[in-house]
């Protein structure tokens, strides 16, 4: 498994290798600030890591086009209407697993929603 992203987030490592996940894409550009990209496949889910000058974001896809931040995903989810801290990565995706089958079920409505605008 990748050190990359176990340096992104111990929580994604762990993810990763309990779901049998796969390890799409790793990017580091050392000239640039340390920057880094990595792209894992979860079930039939899409998580995205980047560091941009040393911050860690993740996003989450259903279709490794369309991606959508994870801790915003996980705000709504959560019906979290106030202004909260920052979750830290690994939070993040503790919170991920925590509502893997929500967050499945979004995706589906997401697509079946577009569909049906796009028959209209």
């Amino acid at each position: 498994m990748s050190e990359l992203v176990r340096e992104l987030s111990p929580e994604l490592f762990r993810l990763v290798e309990q779901y049998n996940g796969f390890i799409i894409r790793e990017e580091r550009d050392q000239e640039c600030f340390g920057n880094a990209e990595v792209q894992v496949e979860v079930g039939s889910l899409y998580l995205r890591a980047l560091r941009d000058r040393g911050v860690v974001s993740l996003d989450v896809s259903a279709d490794d086009v369309n991606w959508y931040r994870l801790d915003l995903l996980l705000k709504v989810l959560n019906a979290q209407k106030e202004m909260s801290l920052p979750m830290s990565p690994d939070d993040q995706i503790r919170g991920f697993e925590k509502k893997l089958g929500e967050i499945q079920a979004f995706f589906i409505r997401v697509a079946r929603f577009f569909k049906a605008v796009q028959a209209a």
